[in-house]
């Protein structure tokens, strides 16, 4: 399942809460759906991301951590990096880095969705299934 977050929101009805993330140098961001693998194992947890922006706000380089360090979490991450690059990023963005939180999880009891919290997380979330070759 992949969903395509545009994202025209009015900053300041957010006010209240600073945010440091430069989430409003996102325009336009596809979110990934859930790898395979990781559903067959699953495997769940946190990804972020530091995208660095340059000229036109044309990515630079994307930095991915998350607290798990097994191969398949780093599936995880992977998937972020391939993506992220493909946003529309803010022009006047120049220099900034982006911080960006993709929240991997398996939905147990409930229909699979993909979501925004403010000020920067993504939900992501898949049934576990089997691995099919």
């Amino acid at each position: 399942m992949r969903v395509l977050l545009v994202l025209l929101l009015s900053h300041s009805v957010f006010a209240q809460t600073p945010d440091t993330s430069n989430f409003a140098c996102v325009k336009e961001l596809e979110v990934p759906g859930y790898p395979g693998i990781a559903r067959a194992t699953s495997t769940q947890g946190d990804v972020t991301a530091r995208i660095e922006l340059g000229d036109n706000g044309r990515v630079l380089a994307v930095h991915t951590s998350s607290p798990d360090d097994s191969p398949i979490a780093k599936i995880l991450a992977t998937v972020i990096e391939n993506h992220v690059p493909f946003g529309k990023y803010d022009a006047a963005c120049n220099g900034k880095t982006v911080t960006l939180i993709f929240r991997f999880q398996i939905a147990v009891d409930r229909r699979p969705t993909a979501g925004y919290t403010y000020p920067n997380v993504f939900l992501i979330s898949a049934n576990s299934e089997p691995f099919q070759k």
